[in-house]
C-alpha cells in the first residue's frame, strides 16, 4: 500500500445524479463531510480514493478542497488513461462547521 494512504479510509465513489444543480458543490461537501467524520472516529489518517484523467473537473474540485496526489496509475482501470491516487492528509480541514452528524 502507498505509504500515503497507510490506514486511510478508502472513498469508493461519489457519484452526484445532477452535477449541474448549485447545490452539487455543497452536497460534494457533505459527503465528504460524513467521510472525514468516520476518517476521525476510527483514528485514520487520511481519505483517498482515485480520480480518472477523464474526469478532470473532479480532481480540480477535489485538490481544491485539500486532497493531494499520492501517485498516477497508467492503464489502471482503463487502457490509455491515467488514474490519479489522491488523499487528504487532515481529514479534521474537511468537517463542515454546524452540521449535525
Amino acid at each position: 500500500m502507498n505509504i500515503y494512504v497507510k490506514d486511510g479510509v478508502e472513498i469508493k465513489t461519489i457519484f452526484l445524479v445532477d452535477q449541474n444543480k448549485k447545490t452539487a458543490g455543497l452536497m460534494l461537501r457533505y459527503l465528504l463531510n460524513q467521510a472525514a467524520n468516520l476518517a476521525i472516529e476510527i483514528r485514520a489518517s487520511c481519505l483517498f480514493g482515485t480520480v480518472s484523467a477523464k474526469k478532470p473537473e473532479v480532481l480540480k474540485v477535489m485538490l481544491k478542497l485539500g486532497f493531494q496526489i499520492a501517485t498516477t496509475f497508467q492503464g489502471k482501470y482503463l487502457e490509455n488513461t491515467d488514474e490519479y491516487l489522491i488523499y487528504h492528509p487532515r481529514p479534521y480541514d474537511l468537517l463542515m462547521p454546524n452540521l449535525e452528524n
